[in-house]
């Protein structure tokens, strides 16, 4: 049986570290096979310091390969909203049904999306993303990490690490028998 694959999508510019290193390497640690996406595969650049060649450019990604997507934060990860084929390959991900999860400053992409109208949430909360979140129709919470069906997003950094075993709960889970 092939291992269950995890997307997470950084930006080019400026992802959260331990954001993606951290949940990434619980998802491993727990048998996922995970997948870094990005604008480009060019070398993507964290906020702390940190390189990674992205494995496959978010335009080039095949929505059925991945039972989760995750948006990764970090100060560069707004700028993700900027391109078109990153909104669609998340309405593509809400429309297939699979769970998705972002971090930080990511529920702001999820919510220019159009994705978080009447979802509860939790993220970074500041005077740049609050309006942005708002104007989505998300309601928040003060969670570090917090779930809504099948959504999971977390307020930052310091909860990298709850964030990565919730998404190994959510997959999982086995679906309910009809």
């Amino acid at each position: 049986m092939m291992a269950k694959k995890i997307l997470f999508i950084i930006a080019q510019e400026g992802f959260r570290d331990e954001e993606l290193f951290v949940p990434k390497a619980i998802c491993e640690g727990a048998g996922f096979k995970c997948v870094v996406a990005s604008i480009t595969t060019n070398e993507a650049h964290g906020k702390l310091g940190a390189t990674i060649k992205p494995d496959i450019a978010v335009k080039d990604v095949s929505v059925d390969d991945y039972e989760l997507c995750a948006v990764i934060g970090g100060p560069g990860a707004p700028k993700l909203a900027d391109y078109p084929e990153v909104a669609e390959k998340l309405n593509e991900f809400q429309k297939h049904g699979k769970k998705m999860a972002a971090i930080c400053y990511a529920p702001t992409v999820l919510a220019k999306a159009g994705l978080l109208r009447g979802r509860k949430i939790t993220a970074y909360q500041d005077e740049y993303s609050l309006p942005i979140l708002q104007n989505g129709g998300a309601e928040l919470t003060s969670d570090a990490v917090y779930r809504d069906g099948d959504l999971i997003t977390a307020a930052g950094p310091f909860a990298a690490e709850e964030f990565g075993k919730a998404l190994v709960n959510i997959i999982n889970e086995k679906a309910p028998v009809a």
